[in-house]
């Protein structure tokens, strides 16, 4: 006799296996190639004209000011 959180998993299993056309088949997505070769584009490639970059400067002392850089 199967427990209730097993019965609920089984039964999520089916479920999404149900409901996926391409579980078990060969699948490839159109950027593959892309992502592979790094000519793939990701937010942090882009640049705009004038961006400015900051960076978090954390002190290494706990409840210590950071009073000058």
């Amino acid at each position: 006799m199967l427990s209730f959180h097993r019965l609920y998993i089984v039964k999520l299993w089916r479920f999404d296996v149900a409901h996926h056309k391409i579980l078990g088949k060969d699948y490839t997505t159109p950027d593959l190639v892309a992502k592979v070769t790094g000519q793939a584009k990701y937010a942090e490639d882009f640049r705009a004209e004038g961006m400015v970059f900051a960076k978090l400067l954390l002190s290494p002392m706990p409840h210590a000011r950071i009073t000058r850089i």
